[in-house]
């Protein structure tokens, strides 16, 4: 029986994306190893070997330059299947081993190097162009590559074996909390649930939130994920009426909270040059659970949603007054029903079931 090590040191073991691939590849009949963080994984039938990863940045990439070709080396697989980028020296070592090598490419890694705020801005601009050519010389010794959108695909394709992937919902994610459930006559509930950062516009959509409040507008606000700006957690945890900060909640609660609101939020700015080749796994999940979106006007999201009409698009994120515009707009009911059943017919045609296929192939072709 073949083995397969699946390696991450930044995603948790119930990580969405990952699991799925798992599930996947599973069918293909490999025994499989994931390496990740410690947590609860939701596969029985996978040996997880928990880490004890340390929280601060500079200390996880440096456990996992020294700890995890350690560990993974004792698995002795035949294919690793690695998710983060600061795995790449650990990768090329256990290919130089005579290993065959997956690298997972979750969003455009060069750019978003540029929104780490963590990382002195005088320095982001040598330090994404100094990580790419690092990036692409590493990926012509791999196997495979899968990444999540078409233009990645053009990218990596001349370097390796690339199928696209994007972060697309199972069928079997219930769909039933669709507009039909929620009383028309109750208060309208906005959404976000994801990471916030300066990038994803939470200040903007605070700000378009306060400007219809004033207009006695009946809605609130439900923000929900992990703060990067410890300035901006500051700003939420002070937020009025009618936003409420959710704080950081699990999968299922998340969810949860999705399927209790009518429209999802997806505004990103447009300095976030990695939003314009990312998957959000938050754009599946609001159209797989029928909820129309304000969204960016963002070309690779408009392939998908304008395939149906399920969104209203926002051209200037920076501006609260345009969002709040399209917020008073998804107020009126009968707008918010004519694309929330968009919405939810979209989320089952953008499925994951539809393109499992191209991960199998891959895997059948490296077996």
């Amino acid at each position: 029986m073949k083995h397969l090590c699946v390696m991450t040191t930044v995603h948790q073991p119930n990580d969405q994306r990952i699991i799925k691939e798992i599930e996947t590849i599973e069918k293909l009949g490999l025994k499989i190893t994931f390496i990740a963080p410690e947590g609860k994984c939701p596969l029985e039938s996978v040996e997880h070997i928990g880490l004890k990863v340390p929280s601060n940045r500079l200390k996880r990439i440096m456990y996992s330059i020294r700890k995890i070709h350690k560990v993974a080396s004792a698995v002795d697989a035949d294919i690793y299947h690695f998710h983060d980028p600061e795995l790449i020296p650990t990768a090329v070592k256990l290919k130089k081993g005579g290993k065959k090598i997956v690298y997972d490419v979750h969003e455009n890694n060069p750019a978003a190097i540029l929104n780490k705020e963590w990382l002195p801005s005088i320095s982001r601009k040598a330090i994404s162009r100094i990580f790419e050519k690092f990036e692409d010389r590493s990926a012509k010794l791999f196997d495979g590559i899968v990444v999540v959108t078409e233009d990645q695909e053009k990218h990596f394709s001349s370097l390796s074996q690339t199928i696209v992937m994007p972060n697309y919902r199972k069928r079997a994610v219930t769909q039933s909390s669709c507009f039909a459930e929620r009383d028309p006559k109750s208060r309208v509930r906005f959404v976000y649930a994801g990471s916030i950062s300066r990038m994803t516009c939470i200040e903007e959509i605070i700000n378009a939130s306060l400007i219809l409040w004033k207009e006695n507008k009946d809605f609130d606000v439900h923000i929900a994920g992990p703060v990067v700006d410890s300035k901006l957690k500051r700003v939420l945890e002070q937020v009025p009426e009618p936003i409420k900060y959710r704080g950081l909640l699990d999968r299922n609660e998340a969810e949860e909270m999705v399927k209790n609101s009518d429209v999802g939020l997806l505004l990103y700015s447009k300095e976030d040059k990695n939003a314009l080749q990312c998957s959000p796994n938050k754009l599946f999940e609001y159209l797989s659970l029928g909820k129309p979106i304000i969204a960016s006007d963002n070309a690779y999201w408009r392939q998908i949603l304008d395939q149906r009409d399920s969104s209203l698009y926002v051209n200037d994120p920076s501006d609260p007054e345009e969002i709040a515009e399209k917020m008073n707009l998804m107020i009126e009911t009968g707008l918010r029903r004519r694309k929330s059943l968009g919405s939810l017919e979209l989320g089952r045609i953008f499925s994951w079931e539809s393109i499992e296929s191209r991960l199998t192939n891959l895997y059948n072709f490296l077996l």
